[in-house]
């Protein structure tokens, strides 16, 4: 499906939804939180060194066009790469209709493609049935601290999303070749413990200074 369905079944569902609100906010949305992931633009980079075309695969309800631009206006991606969007094609990776599409548009046999991803039916069982190479990445995945942040009640969904979500951010973009244990330490424990103490410390300050 495409966002513009998505939205209009919403606005049937909900009648009071301001006419002004639309696929534009959540557009506006998702390029605000999307960061390159770091992990993924070395094996690009690697593989572009090697002489391999770069395609990229994707099954969501965002236009291909804002998937393309901002894989390009973060550095994955190049204007003459190959990009093939579930909601522009109406075909999808877990059904395996994209990747045939693929392998017919790219005139390229399954046996001479490799594809990386981190969901396991679509990016990697579905593709070998096809006879594509189908690798799981599992570091781009939410770790179980990350998972237990979203996991608990809080009053403010949206905050406990953005620290899980940065903490995820924090611990792929580290130098992969310090020493993990001290990585996973800083970017899981002691990074989210000390903003959680600086943003109760902010909030008692502000606390306390009303009450002046």
């Amino acid at each position: 499906c495409t966002l513009d369905e998505i939205w209009a079944i919403l606005r049937e569902l909900l009648r009071d939804l301001p006419q002004t609100c639309g696929p534009q906010y959540e557009l506006d949305a998702e390029r605000g939180v999307l960061a390159p992931n770091p992990i993924v633009a070395n094996q690009i980079n690697e593989l572009r060194t090697q002489g391999a075309r770069i395609v990229f695969a994707s099954d969501t309800a965002l236009p291909g066009d804002f998937v393309r631009g901002e894989l390009i206006r973060h550095g994955l991606a190049k204007e003459d790469d190959g990009f093939y969007v579930s909601s522009s094609l109406g075909l999808t990776k877990r059904s395996g209709t994209l990747f045939r599409e693929i392998l017919k548009r790219e005139k390229v046999a399954a046996c001479d493609v490799r594809h990386i991803g981190d969901n396991l039916k679509s990016d990697v069982l579905v593709p070998i049935a096809l006879g594509i190479a189908g690798e799981l990445m599992r570091d781009t995945q939410l770790n179980r601290w990350e998972r237990a942040v979203l996991a608990r009640h809080s009053a403010c969904e949206t905050a406990t999303a953005a620290l899980a979500g940065s903490m995820r951010v924090a611990r792929l973009s580290g130098n992969r070749q310090d020493d993990p244990g001290v990585h996973q330490l800083v970017s899981t424990f002691l990074g989210p413990a000390a903003l959680v103490w600086a943003s109760w410390v902010l909030h008692s300050a502000q606390i306390g200074r009303a009450h002046v």
